[in-house]
């Protein structure tokens, strides 16, 4: 089996609720975990490899969804 390591950030994208709009006429986000480490490591993942990432993650509810998502 593949293995992979990650190493840099992870984030928070906060992409528009609303589509083909300017964005000073979005009403609303949706935050979705990324960051380019991050996104490589869920791709490997899907793709049947084993990845893990080494970041640092705030102690905010950003780094919690982040992590939630990648550990449950």
């Amino acid at each position: 089996m593949s293995k992979l390591i990650g190493i840099g950030e992870a984030l928070i994208d906060m992409i528009p609720t609303d589509t083909n709009k300017p964005i000073k006429e979005v009403s609303a986000f949706s935050p979705i975990v990324g960051g380019a480490p991050a996104n490589v490591c869920g791709a490997f993942s899907k793709l049947s490899g084993q990845s893990q990432m080494i970041t640092q993650l705030g102690d905010d509810p950003f780094g919690d969804k982040c992590y939630e998502e990648w550990c449950n």
